[in-house]
């Protein structure tokens, strides 16, 4: 029966909504929604609003990104320091510090909460500048020094975050700007300059930019705290040698100088090869006349604030000298040789100009134009071994042997023979190619340091000459001079002393013209060079 009854029952097969009955389908009625779909429905639509509004003001907040960044950021430029010279300019190094406060950000709680929020969760962002504008300013006007660009830096975005910014950052110069100041910066080191800069921040996550902000910083930067201005009264030169070349001399020595660096900030380096051209003044006062051949050449060195001196190894040659020393000028009827010479032996010093200095290994524009534009004036001081004068170095020692003293009949002349030897100390190797060839002068004589007689050598004397060791020996004869006497006590006193002791000692105070003769760079002369010695007399 059970089966009977299932079979007479229609297979319905139920689909939500409906059934399906053998030979068609029949509808039920339909079932009411849940509760929580609709929930769920209207949840998600609020979700899409809030996304789309908080979209929105993100949007609005990112329209006004720099604004809020300028307003919570600052890049506030502590201490700006030239660090060295490179090829292609300066580098200098720069300490800032970066500080943020959002809290600074007004009337916009929503963008101060979110940036909160963002530094909290971000914690750290790069900053990086577009070129950074450097000027000075310099009697009222302002100088464009050059750019720089300050590299990526990571720093703290946490509110009230600070991070410390130390770079060394190339500068680009502005080599006209530059080197109209840069002479007078030389020359007088304590000269204080005011540094500007300004230019753009940009504030970026990872490739993403957030922002930017505005960089302007003011610095004074004091020269004297690199450099001093060089003492020229302490330079000098030392080991000065000679040897002959195909065309003249080479020449060599050791330059000492005060170190303009020493116990300052500068970074200690390697300062290359230079080259340079020492120049004179010609008739007309331009500083166009060299007595050297080559340019002068100075080895690499080092340059440390921890270095009291520097020493120089430097190198040139000198052969025939231009026509032009020779002239007469009509301003004051000398050459300029002659004025030369004068200043040299009167005072020890020289007056020339610094001028074409170039660094042979570096090929960098910047810097060979930054070296051209120097030209330096120095007053150069000859020194002395003992302290003296130039001459007392170059003259050994002068004697007068054989001195023999004789009067006329009528005992009013008196007349002086005898030899003069005069020991010159010339530069290492050059003792064999210089000759004196003529002297003239008056020797001051004197007795127990009283002078009592002139001896007149007004007419130039032909010299001999010979080498004994290191010393040029200049000989001349004194021939029936005529002896002047100017004190006839003195001289009486020291007739005296001769008659009874047989011999006397006497000094002799020389001022004396010469004439000298270098191989291959020519002849010229040398006025008023004075020196001491002494000698005996015997009756």
């Amino acid at each position: 029966m059970s089966d009977q009854r299932d079979r007479l029952l229609p297979e319905v097969e139920e689909h939500y909504g409906s059934v399906v009955v053998d030979g068609g389908v029949a509808q039920w009625p339909r079932k009411a929604s849940h509760p929580r779909r609709l929930i769920s429905y209207i949840a998600g639509c609020v979700m899409a609003l809030v996304l789309v509004m908080l979209g929105y003001a993100t949007f609005l907040s990112y329209e006004r990104a720099d604004e809020l960044i300028q307003q919570s950021v600052e890049m506030d430029v502590q201490s700006v320091r030239f660090a060295k010279l490179t090829t292609s300019g300066v580098q200098v190094q720069i300490q800032a510090l970066s500080v943020v406060d959002y809290d600074r950000i007004q009337n916009d709680d929503y963008s101060r909460a979110l940036f909160k929020l963002g530094g909290s969760v971000l914690r750290t962002v790069t900053l990086q500048s577009e070129p950074v504008h450097i000027a000075t300013v310099f009697d009222d006007m302002e100088l464009n020094l050059g750019t720089m660009r300050i590299p990526p830096v990571t720093v703290d975005i946490h509110n009230h975050g600070e991070t410390l910014v130390d770079v060394v950052i190339d500068v680009k110069p502005d080599t006209k700007s530059l080197f109209s100041i840069l002479k007078r910066l030389l020359q007088d080191p304590d000269e204080v300059m005011k540094l500007r800069g300004s230019g753009i921040i940009s504030v970026t996550l990872g490739l993403i930019p957030l922002g930017s902000f505005p960089l302007s910083f003011e610095h004074l930067v004091s020269t004297s705290e690199y450099i001093d201005a060089i003492d020229f009264d302490r330079l000098s030169i030392q080991n000065l040698s000679c040897s002959e070349a195909e065309a003249g001399y080479g020449i060599s020595g050791q330059l000492m100088l005060p170190n303009p660096t020493f116990e300052k900030t500068i970074v200690g380096f390697q300062a290359p090869s230079l080259q340079f051209d020492i120049f004179n003044e010609d008739c007309n006062g331009d500083s166009v006349l060299t007595i050297f051949s080559d340019l002068i050449t100075c080895d690499s060195f080092h340059l440390s604030p921890s270095d009291e001196n520097i020493t120089v190894n430097f190198s040139t040659s000198v052969g025939q000298l231009d026509g032009r020393w020779n002239e007469i000028c009509i301003n004051d009827g000398i050459s300029p040789l002659d004025r030369v010479l004068k200043q040299l032996v009167t005072n020890g010093t020289v007056p020339v100009s610094l001028k074409n200095i170039n660094i042979p290994s570096m090929s960098s524009e910047f810097v060979n134009k930054l070296l051209k534009f120097v030209e330096l004036d120095v007053d150069y001081k000859f020194p002395s071994s003992d302290g003296g004068s130039l001459m007392d170095s170059v003259i050994h020692n002068v004697s007068l042997e054989n001195l023999a003293l004789q009067m006329d009949s009528d005992g009013e002349t008196t007349f002086v023979d005898g030899d003069v030897e005069v020991f010159v100390a010339p530069p290492k190797g050059l003792v064999d190619g210089i000759r004196i060839i003529g002297l003239r002068g008056g020797p001051i004589l004197s007795y127990q340091g009283s002078p009592f007689g002139v001896i007149d050598l007004t007419e130039w004397h032909t010299c001999g000459n010979h080498v004994a060791d290191e010393f040029l020996v200049v000989t001349m004869t004194l021939n029936h001079s005529l002896l002047t006497i100017t004190d006839k006590s003195v001289f009486q006193a020291l007739v005296k002393e001769v008659f009874l002791k047989g011999s006397a000692e006497l000094g002799v105070d020389v001022s004396l013209d010469a004439k000298l003769q270098v191989r291959t760079v020519g002849t010229f002369q040398i006025d008023g060079i004075k020196t001491k010695g002494k000698t005996t007399i015997s009756r």
